[in-house]
């Protein structure tokens, strides 16, 4: 359901997720969408979204490559803000948002002990994705985050 996107009225569920990344240049919000990230390592992921933000800055992006997004991606971690409440942009089945990473005191047993912390925030449309399946959707990101610290 995390892959599907709104269209003509009906929902559509392309194969692979394609991620629209919030992409904020010249005070104009911008969706470039990166395809088929399911199949790609997080090397591979970040070295797409350097290179689709220059393409974006430099006016030269295709516009094919800002449609057909699922699911949207909002990073407001270059701000002092842990957490923000994201708005889904139509045709997406929802928005993760990502705040800052926050250096936190963590009980730990016993001990108390400073740890990175990312709050992630979702909202999505529940003609796609109910609650249950948000909160295997987050459980998963919260996972697959941990792997990569």
């Amino acid at each position: 359901a995390a892959r599907a996107r709104w269209q003509d009225g009906q929902m559509i569920s392309p194969d692979g997720i394609h991620l629209a990344l919030a992409v904020d240049l010249d005070d104009a919000l911008y969706l470039p969408v990166l395809r088929d990230c399911d199949q790609r390592t997080s090397a591979q992921l970040q070295a797409a979204i350097e290179e689709t933000v220059a393409l974006l800055s430099r006016q030269m992006l295709p516009p094919d490559r800002l449609a057909g997004g699922c699911m949207a991606l909002s990073n407001l971690g270059m701000y002092p803000l842990d957490a923000f409440d994201p708005i889904i942009f139509p045709g997406h089945s929802g928005i993760l948002a990502l705040g800052a990473i926050q250096r936190v005191p963590i009980i730990t047993g016993e001990q108390l002990v400073i740890r990175p912390v990312l709050r992630a925030t979702l909202a999505v449309d529940h003609r796609a994705i109910n609650g249950r399946l948000a909160a295997a959707f987050l459980t998963d990101i919260k996972q697959q985050i941990e792997e990569i610290i």
